[in-house]
């Protein structure tokens, strides 16, 4: 396996246990990844929870800030990165979102599919975030070919 990514904790920030353990947990199951696929510096990427939207609500969200803390851990210098999800969020699905999709489902339904919880299942957001991920994973594969 050359790389993992992985992009969840929506609802670990709702629980007190799985918020206030999120980093060390989240090294744990870096470190039983690599352990199971037998890759001990496999390259790792985070996607940070960023339903918040912008830099300052995700800064407030314990989960995002211990995704980060986790991606930052001394042991896993230049093999995890964690990826900003709110820097390329849909502010546009938003906009349609929040001035009613019911009423505009049509415009809706070819920009959106679901809630804000989940990106509003917009097509543009996964884009973009894909495209994050693959920079970042390219960027930690390419330090382990140095």
């Amino acid at each position: 396996m050359a790389g993992f990514v992985w992009f969840q904790g929506f609802n670990d920030q709702f629980s007190d246990e799985f918020r206030e353990n999120y980093r060390d947990m989240m090294i744990h199951f870096i470190k039983d990844v690599r352990k199971e696929y037998d890759t001990l510096a496999m390259p790792f990427v985070i996607g940070v929870l960023g339903t918040n939207m912008t830099k300052e609500g995700v800064d407030k969200n314990a989960v995002s800030v211990a995704q980060r803390e986790a991606a930052k851990a001394p042991e896993f210098k230049d093999n995890v990165l964690s990826v900003e999800s709110y820097q390329v969020y849909d502010l546009g699905a938003r906009a349609i979102f929040d001035q009613g999709w019911a009423k505009n489902f049509a415009v809706w339904r070819a920009i959106g599919s679901d809630r804000p919880y989940h990106y509003l299942g917009s097509g543009t957001f996964f884009a973009r975030l894909g495209d994050s991920f693959a920079t970042a994973m390219t960027e930690l594969i390419g330090k382990q070919k140095k």
